[in-house]
């Protein structure tokens, strides 16, 4: 009643009152916001008319760059604005939407990394992942080449939310270990990462209990030339080539933007002893075709396309610890199709909102010959079908801003698999990873109150009640079986701005409902058989985050302080399958909810301009967790992390010097002690250096030459099944039509 009251007597302010800081003079500077540009007074002074709240402005200096990116929402009305300029760093202004609306990076109250692929311009990117690999806070597990499984705040699989332009990418199929999938989502397509360390619970509901990433495809409507394009990759060490085809269009009212890549990766070459690993090498097709309309002045259609398709990914840990023979990843497909509708136009319900609907698809397919009996050949094959419709609203009231909405999700799962005899030639069915009439549901509400105080301090209020079900016949005696779970997650924060310095303290609820791989799947994974567990209770965690930042026009540091207290966290368990602790040969183990647990950790990151174009950017996270009820550590928790790389921008160049490095990690669980991926006495440490480069040779032409592993150092992240590239020399030219 208190909201609708406020909805039906407040009122808006139309226009605003704007000082700029940090000159002497102001003359040129100009401020753009929608189609209208208005110029400052020679002191700094403006006076315009403020559309909706929700939108965005930039200030613009006599340079005709941008030296501020503003969202009037951060600030409060009937009180003048003062900015502060100084003078032109880099671009420190970031735009995110992990909290489901538009604010900036820097007074987000969650721990926002953004990772924008223009802003890595020397780096050659083969796979998704490796627009993250060099973030200290998100640690990449690589079981094999294709692989690539984000660890964040020591949780993975399932417990790691991936969205691409709000659209969920998990599905009830994924697992709670270690998975591959976020490199099925084309890099090429890709215009910003955006992690949110922490539960998402109100935001997005379940599965988000380490974090969240946010795969945003590039803006549509953002200003570029016209034309086509061509990338060609190789590297000299194993001969890997990388061909993409590129397209764009726009227009005032349209623009469309596509690519064809096609990745042949040859086996990887580590650091000597080891040399060639075999089997790693595999190919890839992906590609996008994303368009956007401007159907007025306030409404957009955005309609989203991706696809991947990979053939024959080697698990090649399982091959090099000797229990398989074979074991590959054929096919994996991903298609996703989705379609946006963008309103500004306000309503006395909402200022602006944001419709979506997808349907995404994906097949998987796993071929297997087991050590224990090479005669055989097992097959399974997967596919789930995912519809979703997503809004999201906003609406401004005085000093609040509410942000509500729905999301709603259902997977439809086909599952089959089947033996073959080598010796007979006979082929007969065998049993199949999901039951295949299996459903997966998922639906919720949520609503946000981000109450601006005062021109300091912001209280953000959040609830969402979610409810996730599924279903799927196994084999007797369980038969049909249905489970539902529902869940109200909270979120409060408070934060505090002044001047330079932003601080922020925040408590959050997340949960994860356990789907259909924790409770109705049957099949093989890195410790053997798993079996059914249909009576699950959701995994619950409490989180709570403690976040500092001070920024100028060269300084950008950022330090977050968090713990979290995990509750009926799900495992593996010793068990049975039909009355039998093994099955073909191999033990059997089940999800239950068994654990409890604590994680804690820190992490810091420093932009800092330097003289003569040069930019210090460094990070660093620390991760502990321990199972609280055995006193015993978590599995897979990454290592003290940290990446530095000083770099020189002497337009049209561009030369970095990067160091990767992490610490030695002997804090192992039971679990960790029994992985043939992780040495008995530990993950080492490591440094690896790493020389890059690109060069703009001619507008159309742009050359990138870099020099990985510089040291040809052997070393793996933790937990990895294979090692990460020994020193190679990497080229790629690419060709823009204008």
């Amino acid at each position: 009643m208190f909201f609708l009251f406020l909805w039906i007597y407040a009122g808006l302010q139309n226009e605003v009152d704007i000082q700029l800081r940090g000159l002497e003079s102001y003359t040129g500077f100009k401020m753009k916001q929608a189609n209208t540009i208005a110029a400052f007074s020679r002191n700094g002074r403006l006076t315009v008319a403020v559309g909706d709240l929700h939108d965005s402005f930039e200030i613009i200096g006599p340079d005709d760059a941008v030296w501020f990116l503003g969202v009037w929402s951060q600030y409060v009305q009937n009180e003048e604005i003062e900015i502060d300029v100084q003078h032109r760093g880099f671009a420190i202004y970031e735009m995110v939407s992990a909290n489901r609306i538009k604010q900036l990076a820097l007074e987000s109250p969650a721990e926002v990394t953004v990772i924008r692929p223009e802003d890595q311009q020397e780096k050659t990117t083969q796979l998704t992942t490796d627009l993250l690999k060099e973030n200290a806070q998100i640690h990449l597990q690589k079981t094999n080449l294709g692989g690539g499984s984000p660890i964040i705040r020591g949780m993975s699989g399932n417990r790691v939310l991936y969205l691409v332009d709000g659209f969920r990418i998990n599905n009830g199929t994924y697992r709670l270990g270690l998975n591959q999938y976020l490199n099925s989502v084309p890099a090429e397509a890709i215009g910003q990462i955006e992690v949110l360390g922490g539960p998402s619970g109100v935001q997005y509901g379940s599965d988000g209990l380490g974090g969240t990433i946010q795969l945003l495809t590039a803006d549509l409507f953002q200003e570029r030339e016209n034309g086509i394009g061509f990338e060609q990759y190789v590297s000299t060490s194993d001969g890997t080539h990388i061909e993409t085809a590129l397209f764009n269009w726009n227009s005032a009212s349209f623009s469309a933007l596509g690519h064809l890549k096609h990745n042949s990766f040859s086996n990887l070459m580590a650091g000597s002893p080891v040399n060639e690993q075999i089997p790693t090498g595999y190919d890839q097709l992906d590609g996008s075709l994303n368009l956007g309309f401007k159907l007025g002045p306030t409404e957009t259609l955005f309609m989203t396309n991706l696809m991947s398709s990979a053939e024959d990914i080697p698990r090649t840990d399982r091959i090099w610890s000797g229990k398989d023979l074979l074991w590959t990843y054929s096919p994996q497909d991903f298609r996703l199709h989705g379609i946006r509708f963008k309103s500004d136009r306000p309503h006395f319900m909402w200022d602006a909102f944001e419709l979506g609907t997808a349907w995404m698809s994906q097949e998987e397919g796993r071929n297997r010959i087991s050590a224990k009996k090479p005669d055989i050949i097992r097959q399974s094959y997967n596919t789930v079908d995912t519809t979703q419709v997503n809004a999201t609203f906003n609406k401004f009231i005085s000093r609040h801003q509410l942000i509500y909405g729905f999301d709603y999700a259902h997977d439809t799962v086909d599952s089959w698999a089947s033996k073959e005899n080598k010796t007979t030639g006979e082929t007969t069915p065998d049993q199949p990873k999901f039951p295949d009439d299996s459903r997966y549901t998922q639906y919720g509400a949520f609503l946000i109150d981000n109450w601006n105080l005062s021109g300091k301090v912001t209280l953000r209020a959040g609830l969402r009640y979610a409810k996730v079900r599924h279903s799927g016949t196994l084999t007797d005696p369980l038969g049909l079986t249905r489970l539902e779970n529902d869940n109200l997650s909270p979120v409060l924060s408070f934060s505090y701005k002044t001047g330079k310095h932003f601080l922020s303290v925040s408590a959050t609820q997340g949960f994860r409902a356990p789907n259909l791989e924790d409770a109705l799947s049957a099949g093989f994974s890195n410790k053997g058989f798993d079996a059914p567990n249909p009576f699950l209770q959701p995994e619950t965690v409490w989180n709570g985050d403690l976040t500092y930042r001070y920024r100028s026009a060269k300084v950008l540091f950022q330090s977050t302080l968090y713990t979290a207290m995990y509750d009926n966290l799900i495992e593996r368990v010793p068990s049975t399958w039909q009355g039998d602790p093994q099955y073909q040969g191999e033990d059997v183990f089940m999800m239950d909810n068994v654990g409890r647990a604590e994680v804690w950790g820190a992490g810091l990151s420093l932009l800092y301009k330097l003289p003569l174009g040069w930019t210090l950017d460094a990070d660093l996270a620390l991760t502990r967790g321990t199972q609280t009820e055995k006193d015993e550590p978590m599995t897979r928790i990454p290592p003290l992390r940290g990446h530095l790389q000083l770099r020189w921008d002497c337009q049209p160049c561009r030369f970095a010097v990067d160091v990767d490095f992490a610490g030695h990690q002997n804090r192992l669980s039971p679990d960790d002690l029994n992985d043939t991926r992780i040495p008995a006495t530990g993950t080492p440490g490591y440094a690896a250096v790493h020389l890059r480069s690109f060069w703009q040779m001619t507008p159309q032409l742009k050359l990138n030459a870099s020099v990985e592993n510089l040291g040809d150092k052997l070393y793996k992240q933790h937990g990895s099944g294979i090692y990460e590239p020994g020193r190679r020399f990497v080229l790629q030219l690419s060709y823009r039509s204008r």
